[in-house]
């Protein structure tokens, strides 16, 4: 909800601020087995090389299945016009582990309990104007698991998913903002998105979302509902709290009803205006 540092390392610190990121997703459900999802971000502005660094850490899992990455992000940043311009690259060590009945390929079932490790890489390019707006291009090398056809091996095959990531803040007279915002990834055979509208003031914002998978039968249209608060302090520091909800085709019980809860404390590295 806050950062994009998951699917583009060029976002680092771009807006010239560190953070601490903590995002939570609940999923309960007869596949979601009660699950609490996790994905934590660590970023460093480093104004002396004009450039930023991120750490990923995440553990996903859907009933039988667990994903754990760990990824580490450099962004190089220079001034172009008005706003910034990055490039940026990262690396990570990803494990993806099955605990459970599977369909074994060849026919009948069996027993899995296993894990698999890879590394991942990745790089991008992300623009920020002085007024908000943005857009980013990347490219992320990530790795589904299977069974191999003659064992109960559990094998990666990795596939390099493109993402494209746009948003500008509309300024209206009334105080607050409002920020249409899109993002489409592809491994160039498949392609999803989530698109998103919030309207946005100093303390608060509200909005929704709609999440689509056009080529994926088994993930349904999802519309989200979004809330947040947020705080700045006098020094420049300050916190953003956001909830968000999950509303699909298929029904709560059987898939999961997911929700997602982000904290996010950030100190602010802004230059201060001098005037002659």
């Amino acid at each position: 909800m806050f950062t994009q540092l998951l699917y583009n390392p060029a976002s680092a610190a771009v807006n010239k601020e560190s953070s601490l990121d903590l995002g939570m997703r609940a999923e309960i459900g007869q596949f979601a087995n009660s699950s609490l999802q996790y994905l934590g971000n660590a970023i460093v502005y480093l104004p002396c090389i004009n450039s930023g660094i991120g750490f990923t850490n995440s553990d996903f899992s859907l009933g039988i299945e667990g994903v754990q990455l760990y990824k580490l992000s450099y962004s190089y940043q220079l001034k172009l016009g008005s706003g910034t311009l990055a490039a940026g690259a990262s690396i990570g060590y990803s494990k993806m582990s099955f605990n459970g009945f599977l369909p074994f390929p060849g026919g009948g079932v069996t027993n899995v309990t296993n894990f698999a490790t890879t590394y991942q890489t990745g790089f991008g390019l992300y623009y920020l104007s002085s007024g908000g707006a943005y857009i980013g291009i990347s490219s992320d090398k990530l790795a589904n698991g299977a069974l191999t056809s003659t064992s109960q091996d559990l094998k990666y095959q990795t596939e390099r998913e493109y993402y494209i990531s746009a948003g500008i803040p509309i300024h209206t007279k009334v105080g607050c903002d409002i920020i249409p915002s899109a993002l489409l990834e592809s491994d160039g055979s498949n392609t999803q998105g989530q698109m998103d509208l919030r309207m946005q003031s100093e303390t608060v914002w509200v909005g929704c979302g709609y999440r689509f998978y056009p080529n994926e039968s088994m993930n349904p249209a999802t519309l989200i509902l979004l809330v947040g608060v947020m705080h700045e302090f006098k020094n420049g520091s300050g916190f953003r709290i956001g909830y968000s909800y999950d509303f699909s085709d298929y029904s709560p019980t059987a898939m999961g009803a997911p929700s997602e809860l982000h904290l996010q404390y950030y100190i602010g590295h802004q230059p201060k205006e001098t005037t002659n």
